[in-house]
């Protein structure tokens, strides 16, 4: 199996966007109002931190950076415009599982740029961490999010019934649990 320690990671290239490791520059007033706008992190568990600034946002770049546990990237499109992050978290590196996390900014939804981001940071972390599994979450009522993950081969495991408060629809929702399994990686028993 790969060190843990082998960070940070090199450019992962795709055809629509790349993905580098997240730096201090990343922490632009762009990035910030991603972080302070409701409508896009409505289904974000950064919503409930509020009130981010640029020192915030510097020191979860830096907390991220030398965490184990986490592999986190700017996804940046060809041209070079840093349009969101995508991260795999809480890495279980005894287990060999970890959770997807994805922020996109408003003016960049629609473009393919989350499908293809998730497609590359599962292959690189399959392929270069040997992960078994990969899981994430959404909201019932995050169409986009249901879309995106079964495009990329996700499959719901479980519903987590009422788990969720939303904000688009003021009220409790359920939380679809999803994992992709690393195709490459002996997956007996679960």
């Amino acid at each position: 199996m790969i060190s843990i320690l082998q960070k940070p990671d090199a450019v992962i290239t795709g055809q629509k966007v790349y993905l580098r490791p997240v730096t201090d520059e990343d922490a632009t007033s762009e990035y910030l109002s991603w972080l302070n706008d409701p409508e896009t992190t409505r289904y974000l568990e950064v919503q409930y931190r509020g009130g981010h600034t640029t020192t915030t946002m510097r020191s979860d770049i830096e907390r991220y950076n030398v965490d184990e546990s986490v592999r986190w990237y700017a996804i940046c499109t060809k041209d070079d415009i840093h349009v969101g992050n995508i991260k795999i978290g809480s890495i279980d590196w005894n287990h060999q599982f970890g959770e997807l996390g994805i922020l996109i900014g408003k003016s960049y939804w629609g473009k393919g740029y989350a499908t293809e981001a998730i497609k590359l940071v599962c292959r690189h972390v399959f392929e270069r961490y040997g992960l078994r599994r990969i899981c994430a979450g959404y909201y019932d009522d995050n169409e986009g999010s249901r879309r995106i993950f079964a495009k990329n081969g996700f499959k719901v495991e479980g519903i987590l019934e009422g788990h969720r408060w939303s904000s688009s629809v003021e009220k409790w929702v359920d939380e679809y649990r999803v994992a992709l399994r690393n195709p490459e990686v002996s997956n007996d028993n679960g």
